[in-house]
């Protein structure tokens, strides 16, 4: 497997993960951010955060869909 070819993997892999193991509720996510970093978060702080992480992965995820079918 050639280097463009795992980048390429790895482009479609991070924010395809972050999708999958970013939790439904905000309490969660703010639980999660307290448990591994030791920093707290409000529960709007956290809500906004988990709409963040999802519209960038989304966005990432689209562009390289577009990138990729644009070449194709």
């Amino acid at each position: 497997m050639n280097a463009q070819r795992r980048r390429g993997i790895a482009g479609w892999l991070a924010p395809a993960a972050i999708l999958a193991v970013l939790p439904k509720c905000p309490a969660c996510l703010a639980a999660y951010v307290a448990f591994g970093t030791g920093i707290g978060l409000s529960l709007s702080t956290a809500a906004y955060l988990r709409l963040a992480l999802a519209t960038l992965s989304v966005a990432a995820l689209a562009y390289i869909a577009a990138k990729r079918y644009r070449l194709h």
